[in-house]
Parts: structure tokens; sequence; C-alpha cells
């Protein structure tokens, strides 16, 4: 903004145009790749945070998906960063030089923008099917699940973002060059915009229960206790089971057939209906 590019009409004068390329250009570059890494650190933050919520069992659809998700998260942080920077080849300066229209900027730019968008859409509906196996009302499940579909704010961000390049990229390059300032400035602002409203997403969850003044403790303990029961059984037959089982969970071969202590179950049933 204070060479007057971002934010402004590509003036008529094709000295100024190339004086303030350089900047501009480099600009373009270090924003778009810190992008890249804020979307891939912002998407495995959400991961790890499902996995530590709702993983109760290794191997499971559940498991394998998320960590297939771990796995490709930084494959395309690292695959998309390179992309961009070298899209004109390993000359990097070549970006900011007349013959930069021929490189394969605007290729790499779909490429991100289509690729983001369906990151995030995975990422989104992750942790629905672990909601929705709950053993707790339907109200509850909608209840919990709109908490978590408050990313939905990113994914929307995310596609507007991929509208607008395409939009923008929609006549190639003869129509970015009609204003290329004003372009640039579109981009970057729905840039900015997919980056914080994904940052914001992923946090909320975390914040709604801090809010309401429930510790980090006892929201994990909470959706631990529901992921831990399943959707067939019934909480009383939980119950009965913890008076024939020790609170490990597991038959105690020298200890079979001694029921744990009242205060021992007090403490289970209250934990229980506590952390519902």
């Amino acid at each position: 903004m204070a060479i007057h590019y971002t934010g402004f009409k590509t003036p008529n004068d094709p000295a100024f145009v190339l004086g303030v390329k350089q900047t501009a250009t480099q600009a373009f570059m270090a924003g778009l790749a810190c992008a890249i890494w804020t979307l891939g650190f912002t998407r495995l933050s959400a991961v790890f945070f499902f996995r530590r919520i709702f993983c109760t069992k290794t191997w499971d659809t559940f498991d394998i998906f998320t960590k297939i998700l771990i796995f490709i998260i930084p494959a395309w942080t690292i695959g998309m960063f390179l992309l961009n920077i070298l899209a004109c080849g390993t000359n990097v300066s070549i970006w900011w030089s007349p013959g930069a229209t021929s490189c394969l900027i605007l290729v790499s730019q779909r490429a991100i923008v289509v690729s983001s968008f369906i990151l995030d859409f995975l990422v989104l509906i992750l942790p629905l099917p672990k909601i929705w196996q709950l053993h707790t009302t339907p109200a509850r499940k909608v209840a919990i699940s709109a908490v978590f579909l408050m990313a939905l704010s990113g994914l929307a961000a995310s596609l507007a973002r991929m509208l607008m390049l395409y939009a923008i990229l929609g006549l190639g390059i003869a129509a970015n060059r009609l204003s290329p300032f004003e372009a640039n400035t579109r981009n970057y602002f729905y840039q900015l915009l997919e980056q914080g409203a994904c940052l914001t997403a992923v946090n909320l969850p975390s914040i709604w229960y801090f809010v309401r003044g429930l510790t980090p403790e006892k929201v994990l303990r909470s959706f631990r206790s529901f992921a831990s029961l399943r959707s067939t059984g019934s909480q009383e037959s939980v119950e009965k089971n913890s008076l024939k089982t020790p609170q490990n969970g597991r038959a105690d071969s020298t200890n079979s057939g001694t029921l744990p202590s009242k205060r021992a179950y007090l403490e289970y049933v209250t934990e229980t209906q506590a952390s519902e």
C-alpha cells in the first residue's frame, strides 16, 4: 500500500508499474508462501485435536483416516510451497521479470485454491461420524455437531477464494492485465480471509466450552466418556458391568469375582454424570 500497489487501480504510467513490480511480486510470493504454511499447520492442529477427543481405539476407520490426513497435509504444504516458489524454475527472480507471464503461475494458483478447498472440506466432516455414534440424545448430537460446524466459516472463505480466483483467471492473462493491481488486491484479501477464518474455526470448539466455564480437562473427559460408550449400549448396562469388572476395565486374574469398593463405584457414577 505504501508504494500504491495493493488497494489501488493500475495506473496508466508503464514506468511506475515497472518500478513497483519487483517489490509487489516479492510481497505476493511471500504472502502466498505464508498462507500455504499457515493453512497446513492449522489443518494439522484440527486433525490432532479431533484425534485427541475421538480416537478411542487404534486401526478403526477414524484412526486410519486421520493418519492418512496427517501424511497428506504436510505433503500438500511442502508440495504447494515448492510449486509456488519454483513456478518459474529455479531462478526465482524471473517472477518479477517481464517474461514472468510465461511461467506456471496460473496453474499453481489453481492447484493451490482447489486442493485447499478439498482439504478444508475433509477436515470439516472428519468429526461428524464420531459425534453421531455417541451414546446421547439426538438433540445433544445436533448441538455438538453445530459447535464443530462453526468451521463452515473457514470452508466458506476457502470456497470464496477459489471462486474469486477463477473469476479473475477466467479470461486468462489478458483479463488480469486490465488492472493487475486490483486483481492482486482481491487475491490478498481472500487469501487472508481464508487463513483467519480457518484459524478461528479450528479454535471455536475449545473456546465455546471455555466461555461456558468448563476447563479443558473437563471438556476432554466429557468427550472421551461419550466416545467410549457404544451407541447400542445403555447407561444401565455400563453401570452394571462396572460392578463386575475392576475400574481399569479389565478382568484381574488375582481378583476375579471381587467387587470394587462402594467409594470407587460412587466416584465412577459421579464422574460419568458430571461429564454428561
